[in-house]
């Protein structure tokens, strides 16, 4: 029976023994073991340095500044100057042979854009002209460069009597015909003295023109 218990000592020891080596050999290192259904992530991808950044400019014309667009400013139709005001038209003359020209008194008027009405004319108000007999060649004129392209003359008892025509000519302005028309321009008129008496005498004059335009002058006449 001794020599079995020494055969179970033994074996004890070398037991202990063995757990005693196993015990000082250092631990395994192991990496954490990952849970089930997790994924561990990827890697990130390096940045590449294979392409540079590139910082955009403005670019350039030949001088070096900025490039601009160019704004094309709609054309301007060029301004019209109006006509100058011309006022009102030059005074004629009324003249025979040895009588000197005398200024008419104007009356109502349409001239260079403008119209005026003269009233409260009498024959008495008017320039007096003494002729030499009737049926004298009289003569009205305008200043040098003043033309017209239609006249008439007439005379009456008074400005408000009934006119008796002396003569007429010239080309009537039509303000319908075409603008290319072309009137011929007249820069003095020449008709005969009235009879015998006491007369209130007139010539009107027609103006060319965008609105053509008109005047009538007055004179107080005596025939012998």
């Amino acid at each position: 029976m001794r020599t079995g218990r020494t055969v179970g000592s033994a074996t004890t020891l070398l037991w202990v023994a063995f757990l005693t080596g196993c015990s000082a050999l250092p631990a395994a290192t192991a990496g954490p073991t990952p849970s089930a259904g997790s994924h561990s992530a990827p890697p990130a991808a390096p940045s590449s340095s294979a392409t540079p950044s590139t910082a955009l400019t403005p670019a350039t014309t030949a001088a070096g500044g900025p490039e601009s667009t160019r704004h094309d400013e709609p054309s301007q139709s060029p301004q019209v100057t109006p006509p100058p005001v011309q006022g009102p038209p030059p005074l004629g003359t009324l003249s025979a042979d040895g009588v000197a020209p005398v200024t008419g008194r104007r009356g109502s008027w349409c001239y260079g854009g403008q119209c005026a009405d003269v009233g409260g004319l009498t024959k008495a108000s008017l320039p007096a002209v003494t002729l030499g007999g009737s049926g004298a060649p009289l003569t009205f004129a305008m200043p040098a460069g003043a033309t017209f392209v239609h006249w008439s003359a007439w005379y009456s008892a008074s400005l408000q009597g009934r006119p008796v025509i002396l003569g007429e000519g010239g080309s009537i302005y039509d303000v319908d015909a075409p603008p290319a028309t072309a009137y011929p321009e007249l820069g003095s008129a020449t008709f005969s003295a009235p009879s015998g008496g006491d007369w209130a005498l007139a010539v009107q004059l027609g103006f060319d023109g965008l609105d053509g335009g008109d005047v009538t002058y007055y004179w107080h006449v005596v025939v012998p």
